[in-house]
């Protein structure tokens, strides 16, 4: 955590630990988490094998923001950084139902479209792949799901998305 939010580890905490869980024994998967910068305050980087987080979205609303579900964006603020594909241009048709997928695997959050509805202002490229995704990551077992994630993580760093069929 930032210096500044030390604060409020405890309450990122329980976030950070599931999107940790969900990512547990697969190939790639990052083996830190750290708060970066909020993006008008400086450079971001994070190091290799470090998932990133932040405490606002882009707009630089707080998690508390009126009017905004606030368990989504903060399940969001983790898991999109994690799992979301890098090069938004390059993006597979049905790369958010990765995230809707561990959405839904948080408790209480019941597979909600939460990573969906606050995605940079912009909607899914194709919601039928992405809903289709999520189903199928949810149906896989275990030690098949982490092949695919591993794979998945692997393609999206590198921005190639020939490098990963869809799950």
């Amino acid at each position: 955590m930032r210096a500044g939010h030390e604060g409020r580890r405890d309450e990122v905490a329980g976030y950070v630990l599931r999107a940790a869980e969900l990512l547990d024994g697969v190939p790639g998967a990052p083996a830190r988490f750290e708060e970066i910068p909020s993006p008008w305050s400086g450079p971001i980087g994070t190091r290799p094998g470090t998932a990133s987080f932040q405490l606002v979205d882009a707009r630089g609303s707080s998690w508390e923001s009126a009017g905004r579900d606030v368990e989504g964006m903060r399940r969001d603020a983790v898991l999109r950084p994690l799992l979301g594909w890098e090069c938004s241009e390059d993006a597979p048709a049905w790369s958010e139902g990765v995230l809707r997928w561990a959405h839904g695997r948080f408790p209480g959050a019941g597979g909600d479209t939460a990573s969906v509805s606050m995605r940079s202002g912009s909607s899914e490229a194709d919601p039928t792949a992405a809903a289709e995704a999520a189903a199928v990551l949810e149906r896989m077992g275990g030690a098949e799901r982490r092949e695919w994630l591993g794979g998945y993580l692997a393609a999206r760093d590198a921005c190639d998305p020939s490098a990963v069929d869809a799950p």
